[in-house]
């Protein structure tokens, strides 16, 4: 009796191991040539979004219409002392010349 019980439960043991081991998927093979397709156009997305920032980026007009809709749709900072700090050290970094971004650095 004792023995019957232990070939049940490595039977199922067994089988359990089995159900887990044997779904296991094959391996596609891969079209290099889609891959490369692919992946260029991933590339030509990447630099087309980059190069659209970048000329927001250097585009004044681009950046007073942006700071114009900022103040619309959130208004201005509530707090004057917050405002008056922040606008004293951007000051002090643009005048000195201090305040200067890498090219494609976003």
């Amino acid at each position: 009796r004792q023995r019957r019980r232990i070939s049940c439960l490595l039977l199922g043991l067994a089988m359990t191991a089995g159900s887990i081991a044997l779904p296991v998927r094959t391996a596609e093979a891969v079209d290099a040539w889609a891959a490369a397709a692919q992946a260029l156009g991933v590339l030509a997305a990447y630099n087309s979004s980059l190069h659209s920032l970048l000329s927001i980026g250097n585009n004044v007009d681009a950046q007073l219409a942006g700071r114009a809709q900022d103040l619309r749709e959130n208004g201005r900072d509530a707090s004057d002392h917050d405002r008056e700090v922040v606008d004293r050290v951007m000051g002090q970094l643009v005048e000195r010349g201090r305040y200067v971004l890498k090219a494609n650095s976003l």
